[in-house]
């Protein structure tokens, strides 16, 4: 464990609101007549940027529902796609997280959490300090998110997050869905 507290120690770490704001500045400076899938970062090419501005995504919301000043780092393993990182007195506290999907339906119609889940179940059972942080590309409602059945998943929090307007200025977060789940409103950073 040592080893793996060394090496997140020697990551750089990013500010989410400055990193989101970045991704807004690009995104209102893109030409009209854009392809929608450039636009929306789906390309293979962009998938690293998509995932990116997601980690960013979940940690600005942390930051919201903990009021601290968490940071994040790309650093893919086994088990985790990006670490988050903040200070308490002189400690330094990380989290692993795991990114996961549930993909806009005009991409998947058949897509659901019960077969993602499924599939992060079948990944990923062995018991883990990491978080799983699944961004929903659909409307939800913390009703509906309370009914999902989950199977039993080794990661030791699950967090939901996604837009809520039209216009991606509004976001929720939902969690932890392993303990009592809660729901969090916040407003995307603006540039």
């Amino acid at each position: 464990m040592t080893d793996r507290f060394n090496y997140w120690r020697s990551l750089v770490y990013h500010d989410p609101a400055h990193v989101l704001r970045e991704f807004r500045r690009i995104e209102l400076s893109l030409p009209p007549g854009i392809d929608p899938i450039v636009a929306r970062l789906r390309t293979p090419g962009l998938k690293p940027d998509r995932e990116g501005r997601d980690a960013a995504l979940f940690t600005y919301a942390m930051c919201r529902a903990s009021a601290k000043d968490i940071r994040f780092a790309r650093a893919e393993d086994e088990d985790y796609d990006f670490v988050t990182c903040w200070q308490e007195a002189a400690t330094s506290h990380y989290t692993p997280v795991q990114l996961k999907e549930l993909v806009p339906e005009d991409l998947n119609p058949r897509a659901s959490l019960p077969a993602l889940f499924e599939a992060v179940a079948a990944k990923y059972a062995a018991p883990t300090t990491t978080v799983l942080a699944v961004r929903l590309n659909r409307t939800a409602k913390l009703s509906d998110l309370l009914l999902v059945e989950m199977p039993p998943l080794g990661f030791a929090e699950v967090w939901y997050f996604c837009s809520v307007s039209a216009d991606a200025q509004r976001w929720a977060l939902f969690g932890d869905a392993k303990s009592q789940m809660k729901q969090l409103y916040f407003d995307y950073p603006q540039p």
